[in-house]
């Protein structure tokens, strides 16, 4: 055999058994579980269509958007699993992840982790416990109720379309409660509130330089944490500081 045809073998035989070490390498981490395939999907929701509602309580989700919208309805990806449920009870709304379907659906995580979409034209008291929520606000200010939102072990977000936005996003007035290692944030520049009346208790909440608001009191206790920028900051009214 010539030199260069002995020199083509050898590389060609060193590129093969390179390749078969990666592949093997690779299974190993795939059956060791290190990395999980993943499939795309088609990010078209189901929407279900409901009745008016005052109140709306969350329990377990981890991935909620509010949005304001002329009818109430809520959206749902069309591969949500069987964890995530939903009821209404009156004038409530309790949306919820199945504990016992989660045993059966070999879940270890006390979550759903799935988008939920929430479209409504008003609420008046929202409630979450172990849940993050991102409320995105009303593009103009009229017509906007108070809304109560009270959070435990949750997250709370107010936000646009995008961080970047700086199209305006109403909120009117707001009332939080946040125990228990809750937080409280804002996402995106051009968001707007009347009064926002903040109570904090073992919790954070912090503005990241954010948002616009035109009247501000907060409550907190001695664990808390309060990052406040300089714009909103002078609007800041402590009780019994005033």
């Amino acid at each position: 055999m010539k030199t260069s045809n002995k020199i083509l073998l050898g590389v060609f035989v060193l590129v093969l058994l390179v390749l078969t070490g990666i592949h093997f390498a690779l299974n190993q981490r795939y059956k060791n579980g290190q990395f999980v395939t993943t499939t795309m999907q088609d990010d078209k929701q189901d929407e279900i269509a409901l009745r008016p509602v005052k109140h709306v309580r969350l329990a377990g989700l981890d991935n909620v958007v509010i949005e304001y919208a002329d009818s109430y309805r809520i959206g749902v990806g069309k591969e949500m699993p069987p964890l995530f449920k939903y009821k209404l009870s009156g004038d409530t709304l309790l949306m919820y992840m199945d504990t016992l379907e989660a045993v059966n659906y070999k879940n270890n995580s006390r979550h759903v982790f799935q988008e939920v979409k929430l479209f409504m034209p008003a609420v008046t008291l929202i409630e979450a416990d172990h849940s993050s929520v991102t409320i995105r606000g009303k593009d103009d200010s009229s017509g906007i109720g108070d809304t109560r939102i009270e959070l435990v072990e949750s997250k709370l977000s107010f936000g646009n379309q995008s961080p970047e936005s700086v199209s305006g996003r109403y909120f009117g007035d707001v009332s939080i409660v946040a125990r228990q290692s809750s937080e409280v944030e804002f996402l995106a520049k051009g968001i707007h509130f009347g009064t926002l009346s903040c109570e904090l208790e073992k919790s954070t909440f912090r503005d990241n330089d954010m948002g616009d608001i035109n009247k501000f009191i907060i409550k907190t206790d001695d664990s808390s944490k309060v990052e406040v920028g300089g714009a909103n900051f002078k609007k800041l009214l402590v009780p019994g500081k005033e």
